[in-house]
């Protein structure tokens, strides 16, 4: 302990006593009573608190939030002196400040990965049976058709960028077409990626885990809040390919950091343009880079340079099959659906403000900016470099959701992931304020994780991850809707859950791999089918009916054409049922199917329907 400190607390403990006398009778009991209510405190605080909370208007916890963020501002600036007041002994500081450290070098750490791994293992077996969004099934579609001599872009209408693509034909090479385990399981394995690459960084960057830990469970956390409808994203994991760049140039100094960087950047952009929204990021790290101590000084513009140059060549590589394939050209002709003026792109400046707006509503957003803006300019190495870097990204964060063609909701996912490293960030300066008594940083890091860390997510269900693993030893499919799509089948819908597995294993069973499925479930949440399955589709979109709706409904004579012409083609619909969106009464091929098409198996309300002339199918086949 200092001198100075040791000056301004009076004494107590047995050298402070008077002579010849003795401690007062029952002291040592009170200690323990109080000790044991104490406890007995914190555990109800833990276990029943959380649960008040949520119940607490919006408004109400927003006042609560905003007060701890001013009592933990107000926290450090205490002095050491008038956080100890005059009744702490030194002795008693010591043991303090002992395990003060111990908690800030192991203990939160510790803490910090056992609620990681906690939360994982009660997540990931029943994240694993989830259905599959539209977005994903359109690029199975899509990866499928290239697998089958379909050329993406020429043949199949479509604007996005090929990465997801090239990801859903690897799954369909490796472990056959159909089924949702090895998307889920490959998200699964991102979120794992994250937590490895924030500790690595973080003990390379600032000589401790925690605050990469600290980061980690404050975005694990926040990802299991998502349903379906959100995660498995290519927004988020693109953004996260950028992430690990930026961490790869401050964790590795020099050409190494450059090359790993530029790859991560490369790849992310082989998903989305929008992570080039992390461009600035890149800059400041790259130069950082180029001046870390630890490495030989180079000259910064040779190295922005440099890695400009890596980063063209990674470019060139995410996009080479294209190239290959002789579709560039294609792909560069249809990226103009998707620009601002384009049939698919509904972003305006009035709501770009709106959106941008909105995003800044949540004040722990702006003071972690803020704060990250304030240790940029203050701060020490080796804080001040990561809080310029993660700074600008925050930036870049706030920007990707506003400049995309459709502000989806899965668009804040970015947002999230960037300010979970911001946190880190924070964090690392925290455990490291050595003008702060090590008490008072523990304290700051557990409030910062009470901040930032959801209590109990609502994806976190351990009951849910038991069943799904007892259904996977017995081979069957999830009886109940796993939590992650609760908020879709099990309200008042016409799909429900038992039926839709049905369809699924109808088709599994009864359609051959290359049949042709025509999902033309026109109701929210658009149940997928042929990413599922693992059967093409005959409609002249990877996206099937939901491109009508958003992009061209011109093309509905080409999907007409597609159930006339194909041969074997299975129609999957609702008969009769008015669709969910007016550009979705599509009657002229709700016509054809009609037509063409006769019922052969119902499942609830969803009918299976082949062409009247195939032999052996007749209406009296329905079977439930």
């Amino acid at each position: 302990m200092s001198t100075a400190l040791d000056g301004a607390l009076p004494a107590v403990g047995p050298e402070a006593r008077a002579p010849g006398s003795r401690p007062a009778i029952g002291v040592r009991w009170r200690v323990v009573l109080g000790a044991g209510a104490i406890g007995t405190a914190i555990l109800f605080g833990l276990l029943v608190l959380p649960e008040v909370y949520r119940t607490l208007p919006r408004q109400v916890r927003r006042s609560c939030e905003a007060g701890a963020a001013a009592a933990l501002v107000a926290l450090l600036t205490l002095r050491p002196g008038q956080l100890a007041g005059h009744r702490i002994g030194p002795e008693a500081w010591e043991r303090l400040d002992t395990l003060a450290r111990w908690a800030l070098d192991r203990g939160l750490s510790a803490v910090a990965l056992g609620a990681s791994l906690v939360l994982l293992a009660g997540w990931v077996p029943h994240y694993l049976t989830w259905p599959m969004w539209s977005d994903s099934d359109q690029f199975a579609v899509a990866a499928r058709a290239w697998d089958d001599g379909l050329r993406p872009y020429r043949d199949l209408p479509d604007f996005d960028f090929p990465g997801p693509i090239y990801l859903f034909w690897t799954f369909g090479r490796l472990f056959g077409w159909g089924g949702t385990a090895p998307l889920y399981a490959f998200d699964a394995a991102c979120l794992g990626l994250l937590g490895l690459a924030l500790g690595g960084w973080s003990r390379r960057r600032f000589g401790r885990a925690l605050p990469g830990l600290v980061g980690y469970l404050v975005f694990l956390s926040c990802y299991l809040e998502l349903t379906y409808l959100r995660v498995a994203q290519r927004d988020w994991q693109a953004t996260l390919a950028a992430a690990l760049g930026l961490m790869a140039l401050e964790a590795w100094p020099g050409r190494v950091g450059r090359i790993a960087s530029a790859a991560a950047l490369g790849l992310a952009l082989a998903f989305r343009p929008q992570p080039a929204v992390f461009l600035p990021a890149f800059a400041a790290a790259v130069a950082a880079n180029a001046r870390r101590p630890e490495g030989a000084r180079e000259s910064t513009g040779r190295a922005l340079a440099e890695w400009s140059a890596l980063l063209a060549l990674a470019g060139l590589l995410a996009f080479g099959p294209l190239l290959l394939a002789g579709v560039m050209g294609d792909f560069l002709r249809v990226l103009r659906v998707a620009w601002y003026g384009g049939p698919y792109n509904r972003m305006t400046p009035g709501r770009f403000g709106i959106v941008l707006i909105g995003q800044l509503q949540d004040w722990r957003g702006v003071g972690l900016f803020a704060a990250l803006l304030l240790l940029a300019v203050r701060a020490r190495e080796p804080i001040r470099g990561p809080a310029r870097t993660w700074g600008l990204a925050l930036v870049g964060a706030l920007a990707y959701k506003p400049i995309s063609p459709v502000p989806h909701s899965y668009l804040d996912v970015p947002l999230f992931l960037i300010e979970a490293i911001g946190a880190a960030v924070l964090a690392a300066w925290i455990a490291d304020g050595r003008f702060l008594v090590l008490p008072v940083r523990t304290l700051a890091v557990c409030a910062l994780l009470a901040v930032g860390v959801h209590a109990r997510p609502q994806m976190f269900n351990p009951r849910a991850s038991a069943r799904a693993v007892a259904d996977w030893i017995r081979g069957e499919a999830p009886g109940r809707p796993p939590p992650g799509c609760l908020c879709t089948f099990e309200r008042p819908c016409i799909y429900r859950w038992q039926d839709y597995q049905a369809v699924l294993a109808y088709l599994r069973r009864s359609t051959a791999p290359d049949t042709p499925v025509a999902n033309f479930l026109r109701r929210y949440p658009y149940p997928t089918l042929n990413g599922p399955a693992g059967r093409p589709s005959p409609f002249p979109a990877a996206n099937g009916i939901l491109y009508l709706w958003w992009v061209d409904s011109t093309l509905e004579p080409r999907f007409i054409r597609g159930l006339e012409a194909s041969a074997g083609v299975v129609v999957v619909w609702v008969p009769g049922e008015e669709p969910g969106a007016p550009a979705l009464r599509l009657e002229r091929m709700e016509a054809t199917i009609r037509r063409l098409y006769r019922p052969v198996a119902r499942f609830g309300q969803i009918e299976v329907w082949r062409r009247s002339d195939e032999e052996g199918r007749q209406v009296a086949g329905l079977t439930r």
